[in-house]
């Protein structure tokens, strides 16, 4: 039975975990810089690819950045205070409050930058396949939703394919693929009905993707 040191320190990584994925770098970067809520423009979600459709490929960037290493530093809490196990709850924890932060009534982002920061966080040879697999798809179809959802179920399969990895951390991107297939369900109906758009960057307030 687990003392309670070791229940508060579950408690400590969920929260941590959650607290820091409920600032979807999107909402206070479009407030900040443009005066404005990014849920309000383009396709309405605060992610990565809508702050690059509606204010540029910098403000993009400068999310996209920003949500890797909140999920990385969750994850690195996780593992200091209770190690594989730790890193599965603080990595689920951030991706939840990602997609639904409580500071921003649950209205987050589709989890895909978190993605990025828990593949780069489970291993080295997924986050290089499957980061690599969504830049090409993303360049060449330009159905960032798409890529988004093919990187996110390459990098669960890859968990339980290569040897050397925890199955701890395999759990947590399978975790992850559900959880972003699931916030992108209005953009499957798209593709299947053929009306998904194409990501064009650079303040075209378009509807579609992340």
């Amino acid at each position: 039975m687990p003392t309670f040191s070791v229940i508060l320190k579950y408690l400590s990584v969920i929260v941590v975990g959650y607290l820091l994925g409920s600032v979807p770098m999107a909402i206070p970067v479009s407030r900040l810089l443009f005066k404005k809520d990014v849920r309000e423009e383009g396709s309405h979600n605060a992610g990565t690819t809508n702050m690059a459709r509606v204010y540029g490929m910098g403000a993009g960037a400068f999310t996209l950045v920003g949500d890797v290493l909140k999920t990385v530093l969750a994850i690195w809490f996780g593992r200091v205070l209770l190690g594989e196990p730790g890193h599965f709850c603080a990595g689920v924890a951030a991706l939840f409050g990602h997609c639904w932060p409580v500071f921003y009534r649950f209205r987050g982002g589709k989890g895909v930058a978190v993605a990025a920061g828990l593949a780069i966080m489970a291993d080295w040879r997924i986050a290089f396949i499957a980061i690599g697999l969504f830049a090409v798809l993303a360049v060449s179809i330009r159905y960032v939703s798409l890529a988004s959802l093919i990187a996110t179920l390459a990098g669960a399969v890859l968990s339980f394919i290569l040897p050397g990895i925890s199955p701890w951390r395999s759990a947590t991107l399978a975790v992850m693929c559900v959880t972003v297939w699931f916030m992108h369900r209005g953009n499957i109906r798209r593709l299947l009905t053929g009306t998904e758009k194409k990501f064009t960057p650079g303040g075209k307030k378009k509807s579609g993707q992340e």
